[in-house]
């Protein structure tokens, strides 16, 4: 039944191969073949794919264009000489790494939590695609107008075009959705505050986003499980009288918020002391709602937008999925539409997420905010006219790390003889090798708002102060609250 409205889907792809240069029309499969290969694999696994039959430098023109446009708002907000003396300030972009790099090693909690749902999740969805014939056809229509190296190298450029894709995309783990909505219901249905409270700023509104971010998860996992059964994970998931367009990518965006300001929280306590916080701290958590839902938005618009694409599409009108590729009259109007379409659906998503490199700084600014919007703006402005070059140095160098290990795993399992499961295994080995990259800018990001926004220093001494009243009491049965 689910599979069903996807029927006008792969219409609209399959009639776009028809080519009218005479009296018998002509097939192309690869721009098809490929282009709903990049549908697939960026809502399957935030993967952006080459939406070009041909080898292109889509991917690094984009990168480029979006870290110039970055540093071109960067010397506007914070003037040229300054932000040209942070962007080659290399001793300062070692320090920044370095101390980031301290904070994920006090991270051991959330290290330890992310890399274990990675390896179930990732390793779940392969086996059930293992011997899937699809994966081999996916193969050869990459592989069909390029060679194994210049694959490699799109693919790491485009992973350098999405640094956070790693961090933001926890939000599709099953395992971890179903974790946080038992811990979050359990943290805002206490009625006899028996949870250890390390941090709670906004206590008054710990019910309302609390519920709210325990009853995305759980929707979240519900339609995520529903989608791996149905169409293994691949596709969003329709049918539902057009609605799913609409509330799927607000569900998405507000599940990646949550699970954001966890990794955020978790980071940014972790550079408080020398040791590891005990406790998670889901009042500071809740407190970010709705800062990090807007980073989100903002950092991967294709995410979201590419979903509610897909999901509306089967809805079209059936005379306007027939006329792509074909002399049916059609209206300007649709012919607007189903362009839009085919754009959003292939390069659309290189480009947005080359615009979503320009609004990183917000990610740093969620950390140390209030949860408004109104202060994750404010925070982020204050960021770029502080740290405005400091900031395009670290995308640059985290991007290029990020490209560097990512060609090194497609290059490396590629070269194996193909078979059905080697592509889906390169996006697994370049995702477990961009992770790490993904969480050290997170890291990196924490440090650059603590630098700079002046509601960080009383954060971190509010907290501190919760932290150390939490060792002297070390001993005491009872937990400490803190309202």
């Amino acid at each position: 039944m689910f599979g069903i409205t996807w029927i006008g889907y792969t219409t609209l792809w399959a009639q776009s191969t028809v080519v009218n240069s005479g009296p018998s029309p002509t097939t192309s499969a690869a721009p098809t073949s490929v282009l709903m290969l990049a549908v697939r694999r960026w809502y399957s696994g935030l993967t952006l794919s080459p939406s070009d039959p041909f080898p292109s430098f889509n991917g690094l023109l984009g990168w480029l264009i979006g870290l110039g446009v970055l540093l071109a708002v960067a010397a506007v907000i914070q003037h040229p000489w300054p932000m040209l003396r942070q962007f080659f300030d290399i001793p300062g972009h070692f320090r920044l790494l370095s101390r980031s790099m301290g904070r994920l090693k006090r991270s051991t909690r959330m290290i330890g939590i992310v890399f274990g749902m990675a390896v179930l999740t990732w390793s779940g969805n392969q086996a059930l695609t293992f011997k899937g014939p699809q994966g081999r056809e996916d193969l050869t229509a990459l592989l069909r107008g390029r060679t194994l190296s210049s694959l490699a190298f799109e693919q790491g450029i485009l992973a350098g075009l999405t640094p956070l894709r790693d961090v933001i995309g926890l939000g599709s783990f099953i395992p971890l959705l179903i974790v946080g909505t038992v811990a979050l219901f359990q943290f805002t249905s206490d009625k006899f505050n028996s949870v250890h409270r390390v941090l709670s700023p906004r206590g008054g509104r710990d019910s309302l986003w609390g519920t709210i971010a325990w009853g995305a998860l759980a929707l979240q996992a519900t339609y995520r499980f529903l989608g791996l059964i149905y169409l293994y994970g691949e596709l969003p998931l329709g049918g539902c009288l057009i609605f799913e367009a609409l509330v799927v990518p607000v569900l998405t965006a507000i599940t990646d918020g949550v699970v954001l300001a966890w990794v955020l929280v978790e980071i940014r306590n972790a550079g408080l002391t020398d040791e590891a916080v005990d406790s998670v701290d889901f009042g500071g958590l809740i407190a970010l709602l709705p800062a990090t839902i807007l980073a989100c938005v903002l950092a991967m618009p294709a995410r979201y937008l590419a979903t509610g694409v897909a999901l509306a599409l089967p809805y079209l009108p059936t005379p306007s999925l027939n006329a792509l590729g074909q002399n049916v009259p059609v209206s300007r109007i649709w012919t607007v539409a189903l362009t839009y379409i085919r754009w959003q659906l292939g390069p659309g998503l290189i480009v947005l997420q080359a615009a979503g490199l320009t609004t990183l700084s917000l990610v740093a600014a969620s950390a140390w905010s209030r949860g408004s919007l109104k202060s994750v703006l404010t925070g982020a402005f204050q960021v770029l006219r502080r740290e405005g070059g400091r900031l395009v140095a670290l995308l640059a160098i985290v991007g290029l790390i990020a490209a560097g290990v990512a060609f090194v795993a497609y290059f490396v399992v590629l070269a194996i003889p193909t078979q059905p499961w080697v592509l889906q295994a390169a996006d697994a080995y370049a995702h477990y090798a961009t992770l790490p990259v993904g969480l050290l800018l997170t890291a990196a990001l924490v440090e650059l708002g603590r630098r700079t926004l002046p509601q960080a220093r009383r954060t971190a001494e509010t907290m501190l102060i919760v932290v150390e009243e939490e060792t002297d009491n070390a001993s005491l049965d009872e937990p400490i609250r803190v309202g």
